[in-house]
């Protein structure tokens, strides 16, 4: 029962307490989820009205997940991590090698490139998350709890990183997180317990 809009290229945080339903909701912009009522437009599209090959299409070409962990493949290595969302939208190999190189030179993780997930750091396996995220050009990045796990120091470098590389692919930004922290590096903090209590309050 909430009612709310992001503009294009708009950085923001959904707070929250628990059970709140922020994570639900990440995942009914992603189309993850189906809602059972009301509209979830989304790049000019009603998620409740697509059929399951036009959703696919959605995911592929409009959002890019980063969530708190599990973000990537165990047996496979950074580089084939990055490259999978790309052979499933069909990007040729030059293509792919050309985003590979310039993605992970931002994100300062080239020279782990041939590592596998579990030698990584807690900073690099989120910079190497953020980097598939980011592999098919996405103009959505839905991200959850980005930093839960990693220490203040950290989270600050997955924070700055995060914000920046949306702002120079020219995409919107959605964040779930508990994290007050969060708050600096955008644009607005949507808050679910406040729209809750206005919904309640006008019914």
């Amino acid at each position: 029962g909430i009612t709310f809009s992001i503009k294009n290229k708009e950085k923001v945080a959904i707070m929250g307490k628990s059970g709140s339903g922020k994570t639900t909701l990440l995942k009914i912009i992603g189309s993850l989820l189906i809602p059972t009522a009301g509209s979830v437009i989304v790049d000019g599209r009603n998620l409740r009205r697509l059929k399951l090959e036009e959703i696919l299409e959605f995911r592929r070409t409009t959002i890019g997940f980063l969530f708190q962990k599990e973000n990537l493949v165990d047996f496979l290595t950074v580089r084939e991590n990055i490259e999978l969302p790309m052979r499933f939208a069909g990007v040729d190999k030059e293509e792919r090698q050309r985003r590979i190189d310039r993605i992970t030179e931002r994100l300062e993780i080239r020279r782990y490139l041939d590592t596998y997930p579990d030698e990584l750091s807690g900073g690099e396996y989120q910079r190497a998350s953020l980097a598939v995220a980011l592999a098919n050009h996405p103009k959505i990045i839905l991200a959850d709890e980005p930093t839960g796990n990693l220490d203040l120091e950290t989270a600050t470098i997955v924070y700055e990183f995060l914000t920046e590389i949306v702002t120079e692919f020219n995409s919107t930004l959605v964040m779930v997180t508990h994290d007050t922290n969060a708050k600096k590096y955008v644009d607005r903090v949507i808050d679910l317990n406040e729209l809750k209590k206005i919904k309640h309050l006008q019914s």
